[in-house]
């Protein structure tokens, strides 16, 4: 037989080097890429309980991504432009106790400034509109009342003669209540009995008051009816939310996550489609897409925060807690109106809370003087007209709602921007705390899914982030 040609040595060389050495190394490399992941942690969404969940992670060095599916981050709590102006998409202020926040903003150098306080309240009720001059100011063309004291609620027009009697004689025992929730977690509030705060109030002080005060407040503030509202949540809050400054950011109230986003990895663009357990391998898969195509990335934990409206979309084979959960939450739905005065009568900052009985569309707007000195306007629409039209086009929208707007404002005006928000605010209704604290109670560090968001403590972006670092430390085993 034949014996074969010698191979050159130079060849022999390099095929036992490969076979020895080599191939090995990219075997353990292969094996290395399938049993670990890509990240140690994937948070998915880019507001305020993402950001600052993932730069909790990121300082306790692990490797940190996070999915944002619009191309800046901030979610609800973002500062947008246009036509050269600024305006707040969402979240428009944050206050002196928001203590983490505040904390975020002093790390990052995000200096805090005041917002001009609200100088008039006018309400309006059916035909008729009163203004609460909180600054004395004379020259108005409206029924001007000073509202400095309980007692000067006896002047309400539009208070009967018995829900004024009942004011002055039973809110101490309200004031009472309001020491006694103040500060109190959702579990601790969860422990207690809950009614609507319409329903408390209608019984302590009559229909009239809960139908012309608090359904419109409440309304112009968390874009829902007082009816679906939790009395024992607006008790634990009302104190600072009343008695308090509010403020933002030097440069708007998105500037925070601004400054998050850019010491952290985040990917923009990122549709999230499927965030599925991989048992085999102990990871988590997330499957989305960018505008280059359908993307798979591993993670040995990941933290959902977006609304909680839309997480049973994206998980797949959820727990039967978190389905039970999930199911119970609930947003309210809302357009904001962006205007500019074209006659600029308004000399003062000016909220309108605005009675259903005086428009089933708008629920509140308020105007505020510009650093130009001249006045913006925004307009909240009320959650089922919002629902009705949310996905018409701007000029459709524009026409439904300028003949309430004009009538509101009774002067010339420019529509210039119209944000819609599906998921605007979690609605916490009487029994939702007891939801949360059940759902939480459930929550260990050995989830590889976890979630975050303002509808895990209170509608507000420090509830919001609260939830965000509490992630966290479950996803370190710190909680």
């Amino acid at each position: 037989m034949k014996r074969p040609p010698e191979e050159p040595l130079h060849y022999s060389i390099f095929v036992r080097f490969y076979q020895t050495a080599v191939e090995p190394s990219l075997l353990f490399v292969c094996y290395y890429k399938i049993m670990n992941p890509d990240y140690d942690y994937i948070v998915v969404g880019a507001g305020i309980a993402g950001l600052g969940a993932a730069y909790t992670l990121s300082k306790k060095g692990g490797e940190v991504l996070v999915l944002e599916s619009q191309s800046s981050p901030g979610g609800r709590m973002k500062t947008n432009s246009y036509g050269g102006k600024k305006y707040e998409a969402g979240a428009g202020f944050i206050l002196p106790h928001f203590k983490n926040i505040r904390a975020l903003a002093d790390e990052l150098g995000c200096k805090i400034v005041p917002i001009p306080k609200t100088k008039n309240f006018t309400f309006m009720i059916s035909d008729k509109r009163y203004l609460f001059d909180l600054a004395k100011d004379e020259e108005s063309n409206f029924a001007v009342f000073h509202i400095d004291t309980v007692s000067e609620m006896v002047g309400v027009p539009f208070l009967s003669k018995q829900t004024k009697m009942h004011i002055l004689m039973r809110v101490g025992r309200l004031y009472a209540k309001l020491i006694q929730f103040k500060g109190k977690s959702a579990t601790e509030l969860s422990q207690e009995h809950d009614i609507s705060i319409y329903n408390l109030l209608k019984k302590q002080f009559g229909k009239d008051f809960a139908d012309n005060i608090i359904d419109p407040i409440v309304y112009g503030a968390f874009t829902y009816s007082a009816k679906e509202m939790s009395a024992n949540l607006v008790f634990a809050n009302l104190g600072d939310l009343m008695k308090t400054q509010y403020q933002t950011f030097e440069g708007g109230i998105g500037e925070l996550n601004k400054r998050l986003a850019e010491n952290l990895n985040v990917s923009y663009d990122s549709e999230v489609e499927k965030i599925s357990k991989n048992r085999d391998r102990d990871l988590v898969e997330i499957n989305f897409t960018t505008p280059v195509g359908a993307e798979r990335l591993t993670a040995r934990k990941v933290i959902v925060a977006v609304p909680g409206d839309k997480v049973l979309s994206l998980i797949n084979s959820p727990t039967q807690c978190a389905k039970d959960f999930f199911d119970k939450v609930r947003y309210s739905s809302t357009a904001r109106i962006f205007c500019t005065s074209n006659t600029d009568s308004f000399k003062l900052t000016n909220q309108f809370i605005i009675s259903s009985s005086a428009s089933q569309k708008i629920a509140s707007v308020l105007v505020k003087r510009n650093v130009y000195g001249s006045s913006e306007i925004e307009a909240v629409l009320r959650k089922e007209f919002a629902q009705q039209i949310i996905s018409k086009n701007d000029v459709d929208l524009m026409v439904e709602i300028r003949e309430d707007l004009s009538q509101i404002l009774q002067e010339d005006f420019t529509i210039d921007k119209i944000h819609r928000w599906s998921s605007s605010l979690p609605i916490f209704y009487p029994g939702y705390l007891e939801a949360i604290a059940e759902f939480k109670s459930k929550i260990t560090s050995e989830d590889q899914i976890l979630f975050a968001g303002d509808y895990l403590d209170a509608p507000f972006s420090e509830g919001a982030l609260r939830s965000g670092l509490e992630a966290a430390k479950h996803a370190i085993g710190q909680a």
